[in-house]
């Protein structure tokens, strides 16, 4: 598996404009705002990922739910794939019959990102 991937952590945000285009993005860095209005405007050399929930005509009245729940799981993909790093290798201690020192941390970690892609995470 190649490592190569945008560091995490990523932060959601949600923009809606008066064009009546609604996006959720991902990006790699803070946002200083949580919701924005105008982004044709922003710079995306940041951004990770885009979902749109709604396009003018077609509005989906679940599309902001849906979207706001597939942008949390992927920005928390580099919160999962750190902390299934680190429980891969506490697994492989407990194998060994090695103990695992920090076993608490390990689980705590993964509870926060599992917490993090459910969308009870926002940073």
């Amino acid at each position: 598996m190649s490592d190569i991937h945008i560091k995490g952590p990523w932060y959601v945000r949600y923009c809606d404009d008066e064009s009546h285009m609604c996006m959720t993005a991902i990006w790699s860095s803070p946002v200083p705002e949580v919701n924005c209005d105008q982004y044709e405007d922003r710079d995306y050399a940041d951004a990770v990922a885009i979902v749109y929930h709604q396009c003018y005509p077609f509005v989906n009245p679940d599309g902001v739910e849906a979207a706001e729940a597939r942008a949390n799981l992927i920005s928390a993909a580099p919160d999962l794939l750190q902390a299934l790093a680190r429980m891969e290798l506490a697994f492989r201690a407990v194998l060994r019959g090695k103990p695992v020192r920090d076993a608490d941390e390990v689980i705590a970690e993964a509870t926060s990102a599992i917490a993090k892609a459910q969308g009870h995470d926002h940073e």
